[in-house]
């Protein structure tokens, strides 16, 4: 692999390479690439694989989460959460109520799991023992 064809933020080139991303916000992205074919490209991934290219786009994911707070509306899209986040987050405070009184009657020993689990209020977890 070329060297200059991946920047690292030590690099010279560093805020000449990250300009493209530095639209919006300061962006500081592990490393940016600019492979010129597919045997670069190939030795990219590689060279991302043997980092810690996970975390780096964790704390990258962060940074824009961070900009785009004062944007918050308070929910977050089913599909777009990767993490664990309360259900009034991803229903709504008012669906999510319901979905508990629901899940109260249909499931009060909690057996049905989801990736985005509808939790019994602690008293009634406790009701239900």
């Amino acid at each position: 692999m070329k060297a200059e064809c991946l920047v690292l933020p030590h690099d010279p080139t560093w805020n000449e390479a990250r300009r493209a991303w530095n639209l919006a916000v300061d962006q500081r992205p592990a490393a940016v690439a600019l492979p010129e074919s597919a045997e670069e490209v190939a030795a990219v991934l590689r060279w991302a694989r043997t980092r810690s290219a996970d975390r780096a786009a964790e704390a990258h994911v962060e940074v824009v989460r961070a900009a785009m707070a004062p944007w918050d509306a308070g929910r977050d899209y089913l599909n777009f959460t990767e993490r664990r986040e309360r259900g009034e987050r991803l229903f709504g405070e008012m669906i999510y109520r319901r979905l508990q009184a629901v899940k109260g009657k249909v499931d009060p020993e909690d057996v049905f799991r989801s990736n985005h689990p509808v939790r019994l209020p602690a008293a009634r977890l406790r009701k239900a023992a």
